[in-house]
């Protein structure tokens, strides 16, 4: 049987492909194929990536809001999750190597769900 690698997607995801080289009108084909990739349980979110983008405002906001179901973007309040996010938010309160401002920004966004999501439910 083959295994396949299950991913977890970032907002970046989303936003440079549609500002890059797959807008809606010039690549649906490739929007479509997320939610197929999703049907297949092989790609996933989280709720804060939902937000972010949500929060745009624009289509790909609207994108999210009419074709994503909610099964794309999973909760992040479970309690093993929430001991990852804390591990991960120490590590980078306590390295010298990232600068003040660095880890505020860090730390305010989805990418420590991110992390702590992908670790406990073994997304790359």
């Amino acid at each position: 049987m083959t295994t396949y690698n299950k991913y977890l997607l970032d907002a970046d995801t989303f936003i440079r492909a549609k500002r890059d080289h797959y807008g809606f009108d010039f690549c649906p084909g490739f929007w479509t194929g997320l939610l197929k990739a999703h049907e297949l349980t092989r790609i996933a979110s989280i709720v804060p990536v939902r937000k972010e983008l949500v929060k745009g405002g624009d289509d790909l906001s609207e994108w999210v809001k009419l074709h994503c179901p909610k099964s794309f973007f999973k909760k992040v309040e479970d309690v093993a999750v929430q001991v990852a996010v804390k591990s991960i938010n120490d590590f980078v309160m306590t390295n010298a190597q990232y600068s003040e401002p660095a880890k505020q920004q860090f730390l305010s966004g989805a990418d420590p769900f991110l992390i702590g999501y992908a670790k406990v439910n073994d997304y790359v």
